[in-house]
């Protein structure tokens, strides 16, 4: 994990190695440029024309969403962007880091022989100013760039990456914008690996794999906190056991120090009742007996 550390980040040096740098919008969106033409040096996408070029651009990245957003689990999700980050782009290593809490925490790393990775080969410095900035980066030999000094660049042979960040709350609100992570891809071999076209694609794909990523999220947590109310419904009260289920944070061992009134209820003929009913009627009678009771 990369604890938080307050950058600043001076402006380019005149000799920077970063090609370009975009502020990503919350939408993510894709920006099609038919007079450019395909520019794309690792893009694999094949037009005899730009506006061929661009139209098939488009054509895989709806197949991209469409196939991201049939995949619920979460883990499953993040391999499935980085398999088709490779299957889409030529480079070297993929990684996905993910924000929880304060950290960015390594989720998912695999170069193109599909070793698999800690993401520590993601320097740090990148990924602290694409996350605080919400920048999306492509640099060339980024080892020789003033501003990503730092053994892991020189250590893991960084030559040419990109990177974007992920923006969730796709929902919108509060949380609209936020970066819930990132995706970097690298080049071990060549110091002019990428062109304007593939971070422009990286760009539309990190928005497409975000918006993924925040409904499987949401999709989970969701099913999480059915279980839960469903299982301190057994327990608790209908009202209590929608508010246990539904606080924010999670019920600590210890608990918490609270002013309460005790009732103490005898039910006459309960043994012999229960004798014959399975634990679910039992805990449901309990729940209306002491709910009534309770008012």
């Amino acid at each position: 994990p990369f604890p938080p550390e307050p950058m600043d980040f001076a402006p380019p040096p005149p000799d920077a190695t970063i090609v370009k740098q975009v502020v990503v919008p919350d939408s993510g969106g894709f920006q099609a440029q038919p007079e450019d033409g395909p520019s794309a040096a690792q893009l694999v996408v094949d037009g005899e024309t730009p506006e061929e070029f661009q139209a098939r651009k488009l054509r895989m990245l709806l197949d991209i969403s469409q196939a991201l957003s049939r995949q619920k689990d979460v883990d499953k999700l993040l391999e499935k962007v980085v398999d088709i980050t490779f299957q889409v782009m030529n480079v070297d290593r993929v990684s996905i880091l993910m924000v929880e809490g304060e950290e960015l925490v390594p989720r998912i790393s695999r170069n193109k022989l599909g070793d698999g990775g800690s993401g520590r080969h993601v320097p740090q410095s990148i990924a602290r100013q694409v996350v605080e900035q919400r920048l999306a980066i492509l640099t060339d030999n980024a080892a020789a760039d003033e501003r990503f000094a730092g053994k892991s660049i020189v250590v893991q042979s960084v030559r040419s990456a990109m990177c974007a960040p992920l923006l969730g709350g796709g929902q919108g609100g509060a949380d609209q914008g936020r970066v819930i992570g990132l995706i970097y891809v690298d080049s071990q071999t060549s110091l002019d690996a990428f062109g304007d076209e593939d971070l422009e694609f990286l760009i539309a794909f990190s928005g497409i794999a975000a918006v993924a990523i925040d409904n499987s999220q949401l999709i989970d947590r969701i099913q999480r906190e059915a279980v839960v109310l469903s299982n301190f419904q057994r327990y608790f009260a209908p009202n209590l056991a929608e508010q246990i289920a539904t606080q924010e944070e999670e019920v600590r061992l210890g608990g918490t120090k609270r002013p309460v009134v005790v009732f103490f209820s005898d039910i006459r003929g309960f043994t012999s009742m229960s004798e014959k009913m399975g634990p679910d009627d039992i805990a449901t009678l309990l729940n209306e007996y002491f709910t009534e009771m309770v008012e």
